[in-house]
C-alpha cells in the first residue's frame, strides 16, 4: 500500500502523492490500521462522484493495472 502513488494534473500544476503512508499491523490482534493522507482523502470521500457503484465495483475486479489506466485523465 506504501507503493500506490497517485498523479494529480491540472492546468496549473502536476501533484504526486501517496495516499495511504503509513499503515500498522498488530499481530496480537489480528487487526490493520491504516492511515490516510488527509490533504487528499477526498479521493477517497468523494470516490462515488465519478462512479456509479456498479462501475466501481467492475473497476476494482479489473486485474491489470494498464486497464485501469484513464484515457481521460
Amino acid at each position: 500500500m506504501l507503493n500506490l502513488n497517485f498523479r494529480y494534473e491540472d492546468e496549473s500544476e502536476i501533484v504526486r502523492f501517496v495516499l495511504f503512508p503509513i499503515y500498522r499491523i498488530n499481530k496480537e490482534k489480528s487487526t490493520v490500521t491504516i492511515g490516510v493522507n488527509q490533504e487528499f482523502s477526498y479521493v477517497l470521500n468523494e470516490i462515488t462522484t465519478n462512479f456509479t457503484r456498479f462501475e466501481l465495483e467492475g473497476f476494482t475486479e479489473l486485474r491489470s493495472g494498464y486497464a485501469k489506466q484513464c484515457s481521460d485523465c
